[in-house]
């Protein structure tokens, strides 16, 4: 049997490679967005970086059609795979110097499941499980990880990859890029980039009525194409007033390739804009108005404007809500089980993203220096939803600080500064991405270990926490939302602190982070 190309060490460090179930190489081409008129003949080694100026090369060997983009992510995108898989399937594997790889499968015009290889349990899609018999006995944790993706591709299409695939002519075609598909009915705020940016803003959103919901998308596309000179075109004009919002696709396309030629920047601002008003159209007020604050919020980035007069717009939109504070209304189970007794953080606005460090000291000041905070700027009262702050309070001979998200808290630095001759202990989590602790203990790293996997801990001491994992019965499945009350459980171990929402009400001093 003639072997299967390493395809990560044949591309490079960046690819995309994408397997269609169709004989016409052309339609694929067509999925990608291709310019046929533009496309040519030539061997694979002539299609340079595709970053740059976005192409294609197809080619069809027997029954499938191999697409490959070098240092591109087009076939990677679900506006690209729903096409060519409109009345097929296709397996599309991307991968680049900052991650370990993505694999993605669709059938029938749906992207059924995508995922990354760090996280194989976080899957997304239709139907996210729809590959686990495939996957069953692949060793997720082996490094490099591409070629278990590759393995994967071939077990759900029996074809393997050789030198013959990639040998000969391919027809090379400029792409013109799809504009991005506007916000499914059903969607997960948790894996919304907007949920960590703004998280005030994304509370207020995912607790609103609908007819607030319509009201901020429109607040946020009207200012977004403001900001970008664009308010008094025709066609974005009828937009909001309601007309056809969805149909800007060609002016987004046509912007996109004006802003490739301008070098990006501030260019993309007209873009972003643009699609906010598309959001308009989408058919669940939720998932419309996130699409548009995001989008909108992407288009005052670029054109690198403040966004604090923008968040007010959003917020009288919803009618200013005041902000998550405190326990928000939730009670602890009186459980005995640790574990049990801490899951009421999946029910508060910390579930999402946070991260909880318990400092053996009384210094509220000392803490806030080696977290990185701004003791002159500090105010008081309870834990408050915000970006970039640490609440921070005395629990005994403890310091708990706290953070909705990771951007300041838990370096290794802090941890072991804080530890010297005593004790740190942080708990880190998120729904979309890392779920850590870590344990210091006289200014070294004791054990530090990643959620899903305690007995791969690092450190001085890796398995100095072992019997309480065990007894905690750690790990927990899910996402780092549902880890968390095993983190804090066996921070509770540790420190002999219990984190409680009616803690959450007590004075806390809330200090910005220098990281603004």
């Amino acid at each position: 049997m003639t072997e299967a190309v390493d395809l990560g060490g044949y591309f490079g460090e960046a690819a995309c490679v994408t397997l269609v179930a169709t004989r016409n190489a052309e339609d694929v081409a067509r999925g990608y967005g291709g310019r046929m008129d533009q496309a040519r003949p030539a061997r694979l080694a002539e299609l340079g970086d595709c970053f740059e100026r976005p192409q294609v090369a197809v080619r069809r060997v027997g029954d499938w059609v191999i697409a490959v983009e070098i240092n591109g992510y087009q076939g990677g995108r679900g506006e690209v795979l729903r096409r060519v898989a409109e009345h097929t399937r296709a397996v599309n594997v991307y991968w680049s110097v900052n991650n370990s790889g993505l694999f993605a499968y669709a059938a029938d015009g749906r992207v059924l499941t995508t995922f990354e290889a760090l996280w194989p349990e976080r899957r997304h899609g239709v139907e996210p499980d729809r590959l686990q018999g495939e996957m069953a006995g692949l060793v997720w944790e082996s490094v490099p990880r591409l070629p278990v993706l590759f393995r994967l591709a071939e077990r759900v299409t029996g074809q393997v990859v050789t030198q013959g695939w990639l040998d000969g002519e391919f027809t090379i075609v400029p792409i013109q890029e799809w504009e991005r598909d506007l916000s499914p009915r059903q969607f997960n705020p948790a894996h919304m980039s907007l949920t960590y940016e703004e998280p005030v803003v994304s509370y207020a959103l995912r607790h609103a009525e609908s007819r607030f919901l319509r009201r901020a998308a429109w607040a946020a596309a009207e200012f977004a194409t403001e900001a970008a000179g664009l308010l008094e075109r025709p066609e974005i004009a009828a937009a909001l007033r309601g007309e056809n919002p969805g149909d800007l696709g060609t002016l987004v396309r046509s912007l996109t390739d004006a802003a490739k030629e301008q070098g990006g920047g501030p260019a993309w601002s007209p873009v972003k804009a643009v699609e906010a008003v598309r959001e308009l159209g989408g058919p669940d007020p939720l998932a419309s108005a996130y699409g548009a604050v995001n989008e909108a919020r992407s288009a005052l980035q670029c054109a690198r404007q403040d966004l604090s007069t923008f968040r007010g717009v959003v917020l009288n939109a919803l009618g200013n809500p005041a902000p998550a504070a405190g326990a928000n209304g939730i009670q602890a189970r009186a459980e005995a089980n640790p574990v049990e007794r801490h899951s009421w953080i999946t029910r508060h606005w910390l579930a999402l993203e946070a991260t909880v460090i318990f400092a053996r000291t009384q210094d509220l000041e000392d803490v806030t220096h080696a977290l990185g905070g701004r003791i002159d700027r500090a105010t008081t009262g309870p834990a408050v939803l915000a970006r970039k702050q640490i609440a921070l309070r005395r629990a005994g001979e403890w310091v708990v600080a706290i953070e909705f998200g990771g951007g300041g808290l838990g370096p290794y630095q802090a941890l072991e500064w804080l530890s010297a001759g005593s004790v740190a202990v942080c708990a880190a989590w998120s729904a979309r991405g890392n779920t850590l602790f870590y344990h210091a203990a006289d200014g070294r790293m004791r054990t530090a270990f990643r959620a899903h996997a305690p007995h791969e801990a690092t450190g001085t001491e890796p398995q100095a926490l072992r019997q309480d994992v065990d007894e905690l019965g750690l790990p927990l499945d899910g996402h780092g939302d549902r880890r968390a009350p095993g983190l804090l459980a066996l921070a509770e171990r540790v420190t002999g602190v219990s984190l409680t929402p009616a803690g959450l009400d007590e004075p806390h001093l809330l200090v910005p982070l220098q990281i603004l």
